[in-house]
């Protein structure tokens, strides 16, 4: 039970080598999205790629063998974490090309993920309501509302898009790190 717990960090780190490569190749902010910086060279995008991945392995581990069993997660939340799951998969095998197929695919997924994020975490609040976890999905929701608000209303964010992304999906892991660990 305890290497499954542990395939969240696992995931966590091999994405952040992941990135890690991505920008030492191309800096922070100079696509408008972090898929974008990914495959700007082929070296990048299999590297990010299989990084991810991997990461959605270990994450899937952890969704079934810790998060799930811990809080007797019903079906609701069971496929919102599958979809998560397929959306992740998704993410890592088709590159972020504009223009091309690849790339409406690929977007697609991404906004899938950007909605099915907050329904997880509601979905976690309402079945843990009154707990630490159950306040921080809250709080987590409210903050992600902010962003997507942020986004969508302020003119200029869209320059800034990869900022607002890297914020939005840090807010979401790591409440499912605080969901696993508290």
């Amino acid at each position: 039970m305890i290497f499954a717990r542990e395939c969240f960090l696992g995931g966590g780190l091999v994405v952040a080598a992941g990135l890690w490569y991505v920008f030492r190749r191309e800096p922070f902010g100079k696509y408008w999205s972090i898929s974008l910086h990914a495959s700007a060279h082929r070296g990048t995008t299999y590297v990010f790629g299989v990084a991810l991945l991997i990461a959605t392995a270990l994450w899937a581990v952890y969704f079934k063998e810790w998060l799930i069993p811990r809080y007797a997660y019903g079906l609701a939340m069971q496929a919102a974490l599958g979809m998560a799951l397929v959306c992740l998969g998704l993410l890592a095998v088709i590159p972020h090309y504009e223009e091309k197929w690849q790339g409406r695919v690929h977007v697609l997924a991404s906004w899938v993920m950007v909605g099915l994020m907050p329904v997880i975490l509601l979905l976690h609040a309402l079945d843990n309501w009154g707990s630490v976890g159950g306040y921080v999905a809250v709080l987590s929701m409210v903050a992600d509302g902010v962003l997507l608000g942020i986004f969508w209303g302020v003119k200029g964010m869209h320059e800034r898009f990869a900022l607002l992304q890297s914020l939005y999906i840090g807010i979401f892991f790591l409440c499912l790190g605080v969901f696993g660990y508290v």
